[in-house]
């Protein structure tokens, strides 16, 4: 049989531990391939080198502790890639310089703790990047650098207790952020500027936040939010963030009359 014209290739539920240099060559015309449900927890750098016609890469569900500047080498057509359900702790700086066209980027479940500035590296074409359900406390300023095309972030369900303005600098297009179940009380009023620099208030764009599950104090701690799209307005006292024009925040929470 000959694979080289070969364009999915599933290799799900295996029993598969590494992957080797070598071991995919041949494969050069691979679109899509399933390794989910493995047990995998190393890939040798430039494993992938001679599939740069590969578009789908799913390593959901795997025992990957670390992703490692060359693991990913090679994948130069790369739009989805998930990396779900591991273990992954360490992400180091520029592992995924390379994947310039990489759109989708799934690490839910994993076991990070931080977001750095170059773990993210160039990823100047992703739109959508999930991360929940980690056990993330921090996440620094510049971290997001670089990823300006980035519509969708998904953070929730981790341990964030507080941003830092410049957290979120270069998400001039973001549209959805989910900051739900962490442990955020209150915002630095800076923090979101960034994301005010698109036009929210424009009929085709709606940035929705969502907020739901955090102990937040004081629903007038997040209220400066309106001044992001109308800065001269003022805000009754019984008037929801909910309200405002442009901007939806889901799921949020009531209106505490003692605030």
């Amino acid at each position: 049989m000959h694979f080289s014209t070969l364009k999915n290739l599933d290799l799900c539920k295996n029993k598969l531990r590494k992957i080797k240099q070598g071991m995919l060559s041949g494969l050069g015309s691979l679109r899509v391939l399933d390794l989910r449900n493995n047990y995998i927890n190393r890939i040798q750098p430039d494993s992938f080198v001679d599939m740069d016609r590969l578009e789908e890469l799913y390593l959901d569900n795997n025992n990957l502790e670390e992703i490692k500047q060359g693991m990913l080498s090679g994948l130069m057509s790369l739009t989805i890639l998930f990396l779900s359900e591991n273990s992954i702790s360490t992400i180091q700086p520029n592992s995924f310089v390379g994947l310039d066209k990489l759109t989708i980027l799934n690490l839910d479940q994993n076991n990070l703790e931080t977001i750095t500035p170059g773990m993210l590296a160039g990823l100047k074409s992703l739109k959508y990047l999930s991360l929940y359900d980690n056990s993330i406390s921090a996440v620094y300023p510049g971290s997001f650098d670089g990823l300006d095309k980035l519509r969708q972030l998904g953070l929730f369900t981790n341990m964030i207790s507080d941003l830092q303005p410049g957290t979120l600098n270069g998400l001039r297009n973001l549209t959805i952020l989910s900051l739900k179940d962490n442990l955020l009380t209150t915002f630095n009023e800076n923090v979101f500027d960034p994301l005010f620099i698109q036009d929210v208030t424009a009929a085709n764009k709606i940035f929705v936040l969502w907020l739901e599950g955090n102990p937040i104090q004081c629903l007038s701690d997040v209220c400066w939010i309106k001044r992001g799209i109308e800065n001269r307005m003022t805000i009754p006292d019984y008037v929801e963030c909910t309200d405002i024009p442009g901007i939806t925040l889901i799921d949020y929470l009531q209106y505490d009359a003692q605030c």
